[in-house]
């Protein structure tokens, strides 16, 4: 029974040896697939198909290599494998191996409690380390190989005896932009009114990004330019979100104005036309659960309506002086809320028409045409906003 403890605890030894051998030449063999394949990123960086920063190249590699480290360490290595290779390596004519097997067996005959101490004692001065020493396998030395074309890929390029003036100037240009841009991030951070707002740290973080890249070298003038321009994009509309939150006006607030003044108009007699115009666009506008994109897209598509109805020339001088009136009510009312920008068009719009509804007979043909297309145009681009 003593025999068989010492055998197992020392052919124990000798398998967790063998593990660790096994895994590291796992290890490096994923390495080598990895590099490979971070050099084929690397190439297609160069064409600028990608975008493959040293930084990701770097955690690809690690991950490869736990990886293979998990692969190496869950391959099944018994201590009757390792027990016959270390027989093989020692020349003890399958003494230890023939001892896992009677252990393994559990035989109790004098003969294999004689074989079990005889493998027992010879287990007792064997050292892992002198058994199955470490030599490099051959996976390591591809891996080496591949690793310094890897190394080459990045940073060989990049030396300036290997570019053209031109190439670095524009790579000089890149940088010093880059440096630009990490300056207007700071700045952008700094002095943004919403500064613990998601969308602008969101904006700031990818301008502090893309400077750095550039600043580095780490990107091309077509991939810097792409996105530079979706930057572009997203601080426009961020500007445009913050803009639309500080509105001192509601959509809510105006088509209430507009009822009142198409309720007003009624009362006092006015234009049924124009009363129409404001009470139409209360409609467009009043909330029914909408999101309030909706309401402004239902707001531009009547002033759409309202500007082919002018630039066709089909209303008669009377009904242009109530559009006159009623674009003006509906400006007031729009001041100052999401339609701002409307807002003013639409008092332009106003002023042509009513302009032109002053002007002598002789003259109001011509004038109210003109007038109608001039605010027709007005209407068209309030209603794009």
């Amino acid at each position: 029974m003593q025999s068989e403890v010492v055998l197992r605890e020392h052919v124990g030894q000798l398998r967790r040896r063998v593990r660790l051998l096994v895994m590291a030449r796992w290890v490096f063999a994923a390495l080598l697939l990895v590099s490979l394949l971070c050099s084929v990123l690397v190439i297609l960086d160069r064409l600028e198909w990608i975008s493959a920063p040293p930084e990701y190249l770097a955690g690809m590699l690690l991950l490869g290599a736990l990886i293979g480290a998990v692969a190496g360490l869950t391959r099944p290595v018994s201590l009757m494998d390792t027990a016959q290779l270390a027989d093989l390596r020692l020349g003890l004519k399958e003494r230890l191996s023939s001892g896992i097997d009677f252990m393994q067996r559990g035989a109790s005959d004098p003969m294999t409690a004689a074989q079990l101490a005889d493998a027992a004692e010879h287990s007792r001065n064997l050292r892992p380390r002198e058994v199955f020493p470490f030599r490099m396998p051959r996976e390591a030395n591809f891996f080496l190989g591949s690793f310094l074309l890897l190394v080459a890929l990045i940073f060989v390029p990049e030396w300036s005896v290997f570019q053209s003036p031109a190439v670095r100037a524009e790579k000089q240009a890149l940088r010093t932009e880059g440096k630009r841009i990490e300056k207007l991030a700071k700045e952008y951070r700094r002095h943004d009114v919403q500064k613990n707002s998601e969308i602008t740290r969101r904006i700031a973080a990818n301008m502090q990004a893309l400077g750095k890249e550039m600043r580095r070298g780490r990107v091309g003038k077509k991939q810097a330019m792409l996105r530079m321009g979706r930057l572009s994009k997203e601080m426009r509309d961020a500007q445009r979100q913050l803009a639309l939150a500080n509105m001192p006006r509601s959509l809510d607030q105006a088509t209430q104005d507009l009822k009142k003044a198409s309720e007003s108009t009624q009362r006092r007699g006015g234009s049924p036309a124009g009363a129409k115009m404001m009470a139409d666009m209360a409609r467009a506008l009043e909330n029914k659960g909408r999101v309030p994109a909706e309401r402004v897209m239902a707001a531009a598509q009547m002033l759409q309506q309202l500007a082919q109805k002018l630039q066709a020339g089909e209303m008669k001088p009377e009904e242009a002086r109530a559009a006159a009136e009623a674009l003006s009510k509906m400006a007031e009312a729009m001041k100052g809320t999401q339609l701002d920008a409307a807002s003013k068009q639409m008092q332009q719009a106003a002023k042509q028409l009513a302009a032109a509804s002053k002007m002598s007979a002789p003259q109001m043909k011509q004038a109210m045409q003109q007038a109608m297309n001039q605010a027709g145009k007005s209407c068209a681009q309030a209603g794009g906003t």
